[in-house]
């Protein structure tokens, strides 16, 4: 007994071991999503706010620059208590909000501010950095619900509409207070980028490549960062 009872001891610590090394891995490779996109002011009387559900989906539009998009986001709304409001993370088509990539609740706080909303499964959403992405708000149930604007400054990448996707309204000088969160990739094992030019070549038919001054990012895309070149031929390696 004694000897199986140690056997099975032995066992358990290393599993727990194991677990704990796994566990600490998982932790020191998950990246941290930081602050992103925004458009943030404080409470002013003087400032603009949409009844979500008098004008339908109201969203907002902004261009990410991070690869993936937080399991979270802020909005400045008002009076969201008892809401049931969702906020859906769309892609961008045209002028108009697209395909929803993710959808987020609120925590229903009735104060006027920057209030978080979650996604359901805590994961973030690969998404496609530097396009154009939109934020849609649905009051749900909640016919009080505000979303918060201000009559002066703008965020510079976007511009919001009311009345989505049944007839929308273009508002070209109007934002919404937003906070977008999330992170790049991590590059490959190496280093981030490989800088080693890549050789130049000759066309008979087209004359000679003078200086081809192009690298190759571990994206694998061809970055051109200097002009001076006649007829060059680049391939990514």
């Amino acid at each position: 007994m004694k000897k199986g009872f140690s056997g099975l001891a032995v066992t358990s610590i290393a599993s727990i071991i194991f677990g704990m090394f796994f566990l600490s891995i998982q932790a020191t490779s998950a990246a941290t999503p930081e602050l992103d996109q925004s458009y943030e002011f404080a409470p002013d009387s003087s400032n603009g706010y949409i009844m979500v559900k008098t004008w339908g989906q109201v969203c907002q539009m902004f261009l990410p620059t991070k690869d993936n998009f937080a399991n979270y986001l802020d909005l400045y709304i008002s009076d969201g208590v008892g809401s049931s409001a969702t906020a859906s993370l769309m892609t961008h088509s045209g002028s108009l909000p697209d395909t929803v990539l993710d959808t987020f609740i609120s925590r229903a706080s009735a104060a006027e501010g920057f209030d978080r909303f979650n996604n359901s499964d805590g994961i973030a959403t690969a998404i496609t950095a530097n396009e154009p992405h939109w934020i849609c708000l649905d009051a749900g149930n909640n016919t009080q619900l505000k979303w918060h604007s201000r009559n002066t400054g703008y965020y510079n990448d976007g511009y919001a509409i009311n009345k989505f996707p049944d007839s929308p309204n273009t508002y070209p000088n109007t934002d919404l207070g937003f906070k977008t969160y999330g992170y790049d990739d991590d590059p490959p094992p190496g280093g981030e980028e490989d800088t080693t030019p890549i050789a130049e070549t000759t066309s008979e038919a087209s004359g000679s490549c003078n200086h081809c001054n192009w690298r190759r990012t571990w994206r694998n895309k061809c970055i051109d960062y200097a002009s001076d070149f006649i007829n060059c031929e680049i391939r990514d390696r």
